[in-house]
């Protein structure tokens, strides 16, 4: 059975030099298998786009006139598309040799699977997280809380990158990371793309979840590296909570995944521990209100977050909140 036609699918916004090495890593693996590259770019203001066009003239490349989040873009990209198979790759990402060929054979081996996940490392072989269980409020408690977190972490073993104690062989998970995501592009159509009211963070967790209910399989792929430069092209950092607009568009893509995929007792408790778990942090920063313009800036953001949490998760506004465009 030959293997099918790859496309690489990337969406950018203002990540000219990261996507620069991302393209190149590309082309350094070019005889692996016949692949197209499509880069979407989300209305960069770094010159981007015209970079890509001068340096990458291999790269199909679609411009978009305003930034319409990552779900959207990748939909663009996907349609667009002709390959069998695409990798939804971020641009802060660079591919190793033999990476490709790896996560393709699995997929031609293996027609009941829709996704193929590579494993995430830092630069230096460091592991990061690439698989994810669905969520729950245990989990997402400490995701509230993530400097303490990142403090408990090298004493307690279930904080730990998960990824660490995972067998070498493929394994099925309920999620893998979107930075380096294969799919069958059939079966991502068939559920009818990414949802695009995810405008960055989690919009992998509900395709995941949604062609599992459809009857696919999703697999971690352990022998398939990729290296990711975690966070270098949003800025977020795993063991702080982040500033808006990430914070908004973190957790309004958090409650949006409750809210299609659980209960509805089980939503309103996940806002019910979101909201106390604000509140807190907004009592313990409210002493320095007084004396620091941070303090209330962060007491201002976290204050929109409680009162997004309490708008119904499909209203215009609450979607609104949650797609704050970047300046």
């Amino acid at each position: 059975m030959s293997h099918p036609l790859l496309s690489i699918l990337i969406v950018s916004y203002n990540t000219r030099d990261l996507l620069a090495d991302c393209l190149r890593s590309l082309r350094r693996v070019a005889d692996e298998a016949p692949f197209e590259t499509i880069v979407v770019d989300n209305a960069s203001s770094d010159g981007s786009a015209d970079y890509v066009v001068e340096q990458f003239p291999e790269v199909r490349l679609i411009r978009l006139d305003r930034n319409i989040g990552f779900a959207a873009a990748m939909n663009e990209a996907i349609e667009a598309c002709q390959g069998g198979l695409f990798l939804a790759l971020n641009p802060d990402a660079v591919v190793p040799a033999g990476t490709l060929r790896k996560l393709m054979d699995f997929m031609v081996m293996n027609p009941t699977a829709a996704v193929a996940g590579a494993v995430l490392t830092y630069a230096d072989g460091s592991l990061q997280g690439s698989t994810f269980r669905f969520p729950s409020l245990f989990r997402e408690f400490w995701n509230f809380l993530p400097e303490l977190k990142a403090i408990l972490r090298p004493q307690v073993t279930w904080l730990k990158v998960t990824d660490v104690h995972k067998p070498r062989e493929p394994i099925q998970v309920d999620c893998v990371s979107g930075a380096a995501l294969m799919a069958r592009t059939d079966a991502v159509k068939q559920i009818g793309g990414f949802d695009g009211e995810f405008f960055l963070y989690h919009e992998e967790m509900d395709l995941c979840t949604r062609l599992r209910k459809a009857g696919w399989e999703v697999w971690s792929v352990r022998q398939a590296q990729v290296i990711h430069l975690d966070a270098k092209a949003s800025g977020y950092r795993q063991n702080r909570l982040p500033h808006q607009p990430v914070l908004g568009w973190r957790i309004g893509g958090m409650d949006r995944l409750w809210w299609k995929h659980k209960s509805r007792r089980q939503h309103a408790l996940w806002r019910t521990q979101g909201c106390a778990l604000l509140r807190l942090r907004i009592a313990l920063i409210g002493g320095g209100m007084l004396f620091s313009q941070a303090c209330r800036d962060r007491v201002h953001e976290l204050v929109k977050i409680v009162k997004m949490l309490h708008e119904p998760a499909d209203s215009k506004r609450q979607k609104a909140a949650a797609k704050v465009r970047r300046d």
